[in-house]
């Protein structure tokens, strides 16, 4: 697995950038599987599948949440998080120690994934660009959190099978006081 380069990043933040701007109608035939891959991800992260999570990215695949409501740039600035899938699996072996006690208890949590549209790639037969809405409701130790935004996702065809080459979350407070958000979002 390789770490986090300049040209990855560079790719990550004109995708952010890109799918901010985008006017153009998406490919509705894309829907019904950018849907399915995203509830299947939800799902996933609610029941605190995290493993399985994780394999669903490619071997450079990133998950960055941006601090800057206009999406920023990961090298210049602070993020929520920002990790190469190599960083994701050691926070999840954490997780799965006990000893991680921002977890513990773990929160539980319910995501609702909402206006999904999707894009191809050009020049790549099988990639396609994700946006949507996401709300993340979150319970733990008796207290209740929403966290709210919008979210990117990058899907590229390895081996045969979609894997996310990135998923960002641009939370709608991110740049205010969010707390530790101890869980992935």
């Amino acid at each position: 697995m390789t770490l986090i380069d300049d040209d990855r990043l560079d790719r990550l933040v004109a995708l952010a950038r890109s799918l901010a701007s985008r006017t153009d109608a998406p490919d509705a035939g894309l829907r019904p599987t950018a849907e399915a891959l995203l509830y299947r991800e939800a799902r996933l992260l609610d029941e605190q599948r995290y493993e399985q999570w994780v394999a669903t990215f490619s071997d450079d695949g990133i998950y960055w949440v941006p601090i800057n409501p206009d999406t920023g740039d990961p090298r210049n600035e602070v993020s929520l998080a920002c990790d190469d899938r190599r960083r994701l699996e050691d926070r999840i072996a954490r997780l799965a120690t006990g000893w991680a006690h921002s977890q513990n208890p773990r929160s539980r949590t319910v995501r609702q994934v909402t206006n999904v549209e999707a894009w191809r790639v050009s020049g790549a037969e099988d990639d396609f660009d994700v946006r949507s809405n996401l709300v993340v409701h979150e319970f733990r130790r008796g207290h209740s959190q929403m966290f709210a935004g919008r979210q990117e996702h990058s899907f590229v065809r390895v081996d045969g099978e979609l894997r996310l080459a990135s998923r960002i979350v641009h939370l709608i407070d991110a740049d205010y006081a969010v707390g530790n958000i101890s869980f992935v979002v």
